[in-house]
């Protein structure tokens, strides 16, 4: 479990030029926690609203039953009044829906292209 405080440090203050992803439900950002680990930090919008508590939740319980060696677990997470955030380890080739969806682009360019 992360302290809010340390995760604003990790991601220096969550800027901007740190964001990897723009999600529906929240910013994904950059960060170095102490000791150099890259992570990625995921800060769900309305933290404290019904709907962001449920993703929050959602989310937990997926990333606990998916275990694959080629998937990442989750790293830690914070929870405060106002907040939810989830940590993952970076992953610097991209996210696997990134891969899945340049895969299917790849594919149906290919198909055109026949």
């Amino acid at each position: 479990m992360f302290q809010f405080k340390e995760l604003q440090v990790t991601t220096n203050n969550f800027n901007n030029k740190n964001i990897l992803r723009k999600g529906g439900f929240g910013n994904v950002y950059k960060g170095v926690l102490s000791g150099s680990t890259l992570v990625a930090v995921k800060r769900l919008k309305d933290g404290n609203a019904i709907r962001g508590e449920i993703q929050f939740q959602t989310e937990i319980k997926m990333i606990s039953l998916a275990i694959h060696r080629n998937l990442l677990g989750l790293y830690g997470f914070c929870m405060t009044p106002t907040e939810r955030l989830l940590v993952y380890l970076y992953m610097s080739n991209g996210s696997i829906a990134a891969h899945l969806k340049s895969n299917i682009n790849r594919r149906i360019s290919y198909e055109v292209d026949i």
